[in-house]
């Protein structure tokens, strides 16, 4: 008898500890429930993730992030909680003119490549695109042809003097002509200066402009060469007409993934020089837009929809506001520097070139400025003796290259309506270091590498009769 109670209470023992062990370690399976788990996550428990609402925070904020969870069910989760859909997220910030870090420099040769009437670089208006599949250059040749061929660059030399630097003169395509030719109709006769160029795929985007413009109707502002890499021969796809015109019809360059969305477009375009300035932005410029869909497209006449979320009229143009208050009455005060604190935009100033610089908040633009320390008048005879054709700065000397840093959420807050393109100041801006005082006319920014190319106008002086452009290169640093 006793021996059978033992034998009883042994057996229930090893039940009840038998049905502790809930989980089947072979099939996962809830003994208890009969149910399955979710790997290491049990039937009827949750799983957390952090989420984020992008994957850049386009203000300089704290990127915004929520806590998401999802159920187990019988071995199948639920839909996650909430609808926050990046699991990473990094702040852009501002970039500096301490970013830009000088590479060195680099000249092209002046010498003749093709049988047109002008097929050199002396005297181009030094309007680049860099090509980093060839790690090639297109660039405008002699002002009076404006015809474009493809150089090599060369080694870049880290020296301050041109004198150190090599001369490129491995061309992959010969100057092509088009302006006045049977190949396209660009919509302009006289005083026709090509603005910018942009290698898009394999097309080449051409913009340019009525230099003397007087009336400001000209809306004519692009052509399109479909095979970059056969400039001689390809189809030339144009007029298009960039809603702007002389505002936009310059850079145009790409904008970077994290900023296409918020503002609206794939491309940043803008162009402010030239002359007749009331049909001119008076300060740097921006303007949205998507090529691919028209003018990528081969509709030639056929008008390209930008929109503007920098831009700066005669009356709304850029100024000072801290030294000349919310409004103005006498442009001319401010634009000729009367009263000599007006560091900002004068009517010398000029930007040929912008870009926004990715993973960052800025918005870079370049170009020159004058009479900033001298002060400026109109057909003046400067301090050397130089009788100028139009404005121009009291000192001959008092020109620089110049830059204008933008925050790119400002541009965001015009496409969202909070601001107006005329309201936008730049947060950081001033002399721009060359080792040459020449014009800073043309420049490219390649992301892939994080060199920005720039050209200076008239800068190869080592030959006395020939006048190409120079050639610096700068790595911007985040």
């Amino acid at each position: 008898m006793n021996r059978l109670k033992i034998s009883i209470f042994i057996f229930v023992v090893f039940t009840a500890c038998n049905h502790n062990e809930s989980k089947d370690p072979t099939n996962n399976v809830d003994l208890d429930l009969g149910k399955s788990s979710c790997g290491s996550v049990a039937h009827d428990k949750n799983e957390e993730r952090l989420q984020y609402l992008t994957t850049y925070a386009l203000e300089l904020d704290v990127c915004e992030s929520e806590v998401q969870t999802r159920t187990c069910n019988d071995g199948v989760f639920d839909q996650w909680s909430g609808t926050y859909q990046y699991e990473a997220c990094s702040v852009l910030t501002d970039i500096t003119i301490e970013s830009f870090e000088y590479q060195g420099g680099f000249r092209l040769s002046g010498g003749g490549f093709g049988d047109s009437s002008y097929p050199h670089l002396s005297y181009s208006p030094g309007v680049i695109t860099y090509n980093p599949k060839n790690n090639s250059l297109f660039i405008v040749g002699h002002e009076w042809e404006q015809g474009i061929a493809e150089f090599i660059v060369p080694e870049i030399v880290n020296s301050r003097d041109m004198a150190d630097f090599n001369v490129g003169d491995e061309v992959i395509q010969n100057f092509a002509p088009f302006h006045k030719t049977d190949r396209v109709d660009t919509g302009i006769n006289d005083y026709f200066k090509v603005t910018g160029l942009s290698l898009i795929g394999e097309k080449l985007v051409v913009n340019y402009i009525n230099w003397y413009d007087a009336s400001g109707q000209e809306t004519d502002t692009s052509v399109v060469f479909q095979d970059a890499a056969n400039l001689a021969s390809t189809d030339i796809v144009g007029p298009f007409q960039l809603e702007g015109a002389a505002h936009v019809a310059g850079w145009l360059t790409p904008i970077p993934d994290e900023w296409q969305g918020a503002l609206g477009g794939s491309f940043i375009g803008g162009l402010s020089t030239g002359s007749i300035i009331s049909r001119l932005s008076v300060g740097p410029s921006a303007f949205v837009l998507t090529p691919e869909d028209k003018m990528l497209k081969v509709q030639t006449g056929t008008e390209i929809e930008t929109k503007p979320l920098l831009d700066f009229s005669l009356m709304k143009m850029l100024y000072d506001k801290s030294i000349y208050g919310d409004s103005y009455s006498d442009f001319d005060y401010i634009l000729y520097n009367r009263d000599l604190k007006n560091d900002l935009w004068t009517i010398n100033s000029g930007a040929a070139y912008g870009f926004i610089v990715p993973g960052t908040n800025t918005y870079v633009t370049l170009g020159g400025s004058g009479g900033h320390e001298s002060g400026l008048g109109y057909k003046i005879t400067q301090d050397t003796g130089n009788v100028c054709g139009g404005p121009c700065p009291f000192v001959a000397d008092d020109h620089n290259n110049y830059y204008w840093l933008w925050h790119v959420s400002d541009l965001h807050k015009v496409k969202q309506g909070i601001m107006e393109p005329h309201d936008v100041r730049p947060y950081e801006y001033g002399k721009f270091d060359t080792p040459s005082r020449a014009g800073l006319r043309g420049a490219s920014y390649d992301a892939s590498s994080g060199l920005l190319y720039i050209s200076l106008h008239k800068g190869d002086t080592t030959d006395e009769y020939s006048r190409p452009p120079l050639f610096f290169v700068y790595r911007i640093n985040q």
